[in-house]
This record gives structure tokens, sequence and C-alpha cells, in this order.
């Protein structure tokens, strides 16, 4: 039995091609996919999408509000604050059973807001990036 020996990597889906983006669309990066993607074994994830809000969807921005951190829709002002939360607890246990090496991130995307993604010690070589517990309400 061969075992795949590659580093884990957590990848936003949108850069492997996955149509998952709010707005229908993609973001696939050739690079990534061709060069690195010889090297590690991806693992997509689309925090909006398993979360829930489905694709194509309203822009969500976030949101600052007495204090605490919201995610929001544009136009609707719906608060998705806590779906994300719901979200991030259940694939944050599914993600730490997988021993990632780290994460490459759609640049500008709601979720890598820099109160969401912290850089601890990991097995590999260097450091590996993960999602911290931010508090989505506070």
């Amino acid at each position: 039995m061969v075992t795949d020996r590659r580093p884990r990597i957590g990848i936003s889906s949108c850069l492997l091609g996955e149509t998952v983006r709010y707005d229908g669309g993609h973001q696939r990066d050739p690079l990534l996919i061709q060069t690195l993607g010889l090297f590690v074994k991806w693992v997509p994830v689309c925090p909006e999408l398993e979360a829930g809000m489905g694709v194509p969807r309203e822009p969500v921005r976030l949101v600052r509000s007495n204090g605490r951190l919201r995610m929001v829709g544009e136009r609707s002002r719906k608060d998705w604050t806590a779906a994300m939360q719901r979200y991030e607890r259940r694939r944050l246990a599914q993600l730490g059973t997988l021993d990632l090496a780290g994460y490459v991130l759609k640049s500008e995307s709601t979720y890598q807001h820099e109160h969401m993604v912290a850089s601890r010690p990991c097995a590999h070589a260097g450091r590996c990036s993960s999602r911290r517990r931010m508090g989505w309400s506070g």
C-alpha cells in the first residue's frame, strides 16, 4: 500500500477553479495548480459556500458594530455571523484532523481578514497558518 506523503495544504476552492465565488465564477490559478500542485495535496475550502451562503450570492463585508465584528450582506444587511460561527466550529474540527502544513487563501476574501488568520508552529518546516477563533461576535 502506497501512502501519499505530500504535505496537505488548505486552499481557497476558487483558486482550484471551482465555481464557488459570490458571482458564480472562480479565480483558477494555473501556477498553483500546475507547479506547486505537483508537490502538495490540496484540501479545498470555501467558508462562505460551506456556511450555507450558496452560489451565486450577495457579497458580504466584515462590519464592526458595538465593538463586535459581524459578517453582513452588502445589500440585504443579512447577518451571517452565527452561520459562520457554526461552520467555523464544525470545519475547524475537521481540518484539525488533517495535519495541514498551511493554507493558500484568495486575497481580499472576507474570511482572510487580519484577525481571522494566525500563524502557529507545525510539524512541517516553517510555520503553518490556521484560523484562530476570532470570536465573530466579539
